[in-house]
């Protein structure tokens, strides 16, 4: 059903009929779609009721999210106390782990001052014999130079002694010639004498 308009068709003019059957008819329509005061009544009740189920709700809906909200806090907050004892325990881990490696790290460098100290004292040691090996060598390469210059001395006192002892045979020797000379030439001189005297 179709509401009359107060506007005549185009190119038409409304008489005074028109315009009161369009009211009448307009009216007619209108009418049964009034409320009374019971239909608002009625209705404001089942507004009323629709609210309180309406606040119900909402406020069932926002116990939820606030228990939800809480739950979630909660968990989050049981999540961060977890976290942080596995961090705690993790970090104690660590230390310990570090500490460990400290102490074997500690422990290998003494035990290798430890062998660079034996390794020293090894090699003092050694150049030490060795030094007392070559004073010892030393020691008799002079004592055997001084065996060989007391004989070498020896064997030139020998020879010296046996030069002089030649040199004297030989003086002794032209000693006697000269004296056979001498006494030759004296005789031939006596003997000369004797003859031209």
């Amino acid at each position: 059903m179709t509401t009359p308009t107060l506007t005549p068709p185009p190119g038409t003019t409304a008489t005074l009929e028109d315009r009161v059957t369009i009211l009448e008819t307009r009216l007619d329509t209108v009418l049964p779609t009034v409320a009374t005061k019971s239909d608002i009544a009625r209705l404001e009740g089942k507004m009323d009721v629709m609210n309180e189920r309406w606040e119900g709700r909402l406020t069932a809906m926002e116990q939820r999210q606030e228990d939800q909200m809480k739950a979630m806090g909660q968990h989050q907050e049981d999540q961060m106390k977890d976290m942080e004892a596995r961090l705690n325990s993790q970090m104690k881990a660590m230390e310990a782990r570090q500490d460990g490696q400290m102490k074997a790290m500690k422990v290998q460098m003494e035990a290798m001052e430890q062998r660079q100290d034996g390794q020293m004292k090894a090699m003092a040691a050694q150049q030490d014999s060795q030094m007392k090996t070559m004073a010892a060598q030393q020691d008799g390469q002079m004592k055997a130079m001084k065996v060989q210059m007391e004989a070498m001395e020896q064997h030139q006192e020998v020879q010296i002694k046996r030069l002089e002892e030649k040199m004297d045979a030989m003086g002794n020797r032209l000693l006697l010639q000269f004296s056979g000379i001498a006494l030759a030439a004296a005789a031939a001189a006596f003997a000369a004498v004797r003859l031209f005297s």
